[in-house]
């Protein structure tokens, strides 16, 4: 009996661990198209776009020494222990988490500078560009591709939800410190995303992830109101959108190389909100 009930159990996680997406355990079944075939979905059926995502982070100096000192401290501490008694071994984890508290602080108290820093030019268009970084210049220009390309745009609240949902997630973007060089790098990752919702499966997955060939001291991404920053916003954008208007085949894929460059003056969307869509798209049927 004990047998056979062992051999019960492992037949079910067999099968469980066999089986993929589909049965609804770990999310949408992916099912990828190619993009003559993602175009004629676009073409052929009503969609809803949206976009999201991360502002501005900034992985300070203090954060990356003391992330670096705290593997340190816990490394020489999970070396030097194997032959000491429960008392020391007890002695060390107190010391080490001491010492990680130490580093934690620290980090709070770069990050709130940080934070005033960035609060202190909050007003300025350009700055604020610079904290959005690529999403919302790259939601509007694929927006505006849809809708050339004729594609059905269904506005939120316009009528029932429609089968294929198109997600623009800006998962990064961040200025990371470079213990090397002490220099700053500036990061992004966007992805796009088409779910099918009536058929519950995933057609479409790209990420565009860069990283500026700039590399600059901190005080000079911000100066000028972070005028650095908000440039590569918009040099990603571009190269993100031929990426993904190469994706979802569309005509419209405007080259990273040659593009006019975005106005200075256009007001970016909200990047947490449902992208705007023209008064005049008829509701879905």
């Amino acid at each position: 009996m004990r047998l056979h009930h062992s051999l019960t159990l492992a037949l079910l996680a067999t099968t469980l661990i066999a089986r993929p997406a589909a049965a609804g355990l770990f999310g949408p079944d992916v099912e990828l198209l190619s993009p003559p075939q993602v175009g004629e979905r676009l073409r052929n059926e009503a969609l809803s776009f949206n976009a999201g995502g991360a502002a501005l982070h900034i992985h300070s100096k203090g954060a990356a020494i003391g992330g670096f000192f705290v593997g340190m401290v816990l490394s020489s501490a999970m070396a030097s222990s194997g032959g000491g008694n429960v008392q020391n071994a007890a002695q060390m984890q107190r010391q080490v988490q001491a010492n990680m508290d130490i580093a934690q602080q620290a980090n709070l108290h770069i990050q709130g500078a940080v934070r005033d820093l960035s609060a202190a030019a909050a007003g300025a268009e350009t700055a604020e560009r610079a904290q959005r970084g690529p999403l919302p210049l790259l939601a509007k220009s694929l927006n505006q591709a849809l809708l050339e390309n004729q594609t059905q745009l269904i506005a939120a609240g316009a009528g029932p939800a429609p089968a294929l949902q198109l997600k623009l997630l800006q998962r990064e973007w961040k200025l990371d410190f470079e213990m090397l060089s002490s220099d700053y790098s500036l990061k992004t990752a966007l992805t796009l995303e088409l779910l099918d919702k009536s058929a519950d499966k995933i057609h479409l997955r790209n990420t565009c992830a860069y990283q500026h060939t700039k590399k600059m001291p901190l005080e000079d991404w911000q100066r000028d109101e972070q005028q650095a920053i908000a440039q590569a916003a918009e040099e990603i954008a571009l190269r993100c959108h031929e990426e993904f208007a190469r994706a979802l085949n569309l005509a419209q894929a405007i080259p990273a190389t040659s593009a006019p460059p975005l106005p200075e003056t256009a007001a970016p969307p909200d990047p947490a909100s449902e992208v705007a869509l023209p008064t005049d798209t008829p509701p879905a049927q």
